[in-house]
Order: structure tokens, then sequence, then C-alpha cells
């Protein structure tokens, strides 16, 4: 049990170091880009579907799910070695990503902050099920025009 609480800490210090590095990657416009099509902000829905592919892609281990959401040099930090360790270490430390469910978005100037509960199963050691929750943070912004991931982690 002392084990398995050590890894989970260790897990989320190098998650946190992750998404703190990952998001400071990604220069944020100083005003919000117009999306032309809305005649307004760029579109939530499409904030919406960008934060999805990158649980998308954690859930089916596929990086090309990922790399089509995010900003051009957050594409260059996070590359398809580092999405693997990320995924073996989520793997191995919560285990698979069964389900997520969108809770919110929080308010931030110029980027959107959304916020999901994603649900964890892993077997255990007695070969019981273990289900565990944990928050996901993406931060999403206009780059070129378009939604683009800047940042995420999970909390």
């Amino acid at each position: 049990m002392k084990k398995q609480i050590i890894r989970i800490a260790r897990f989320q210090a190098v998650l946190l170091t992750a998404a703190v590095f990952v998001a400071g990657c990604v220069q944020i416009p100083a005003e919000p880009e117009k999306n032309p099509a809305s005649g307004g902000e760029y579109d939530r829905s499409a904030a919406l579907q960008c934060a999805d592919a990158v649980l998308r892609a954690f859930q089916e281990k596929k990086y090309e799910l990922l790399k089509e959401v995010l900003a051009e040099n957050l594409q260059k930090e996070f590359t398809p070695e580092a999405f693997s360790q990320s995924f073996l270490q989520l793997q191995n430390t919560l285990g698979t990503i069964h389900s997520f469910e969108y809770r919110g978005e929080l308010k931030t100037p110029v980027l959107k902050t959304l916020v999901w509960k994603v649900c964890f199963r892993r077997t255990g050691s007695d070969d019981s099920v273990i289900e565990q929750e944990i928050l996901f943070r993406a931060l999403i912004a206009p780059v070129h025009g378009e939604s683009r991931v800047i940042g995420f982690g999970f909390l």
C-alpha cells in the first residue's frame, strides 16, 4: 500500500511539473482573436472538441489525436516519446481511462480553462477492480483563428 501511495505521489509530481512546463511554452495573444464564422470570440464547441481529443488520445493511446489539437510549439515539446512516457505513467499509476465527463469552464481572460472528471480503472493486487476519479484541466486558446490546446494536465 505504501509503495502505491509513493507511486501516486511521484506520478502527480511529474504531471504537475509537466503541466507547468507545457503550459508555459505558448505565448497567449494579447486580445482574443475573432472567429469570422460566429461574429464573436472563437467557438466554445471547438474548444470542447480540442480538449476532448486530448482525453481520447490518452484513452485510445493515439498520439495522432493529440497532435491534431496541440498548438505548434506544444507539438515540439510534447513529442510521441513524451506522450508514450506519460501514457505509461498514467497506466502504471492510475490504470486506463474508463470514462470522462465535462464538468465546466473556469472564468479566465483570453483563453478557455475547461475541466473534466476522469474515471480510471485498474486491477488491484487481489484482482479486484479499482476505480479512481481525477480532474483534468485543458487550456484552450485561439491560435491563427483556430482553437488549440496550449496546456493540459491531470490535477
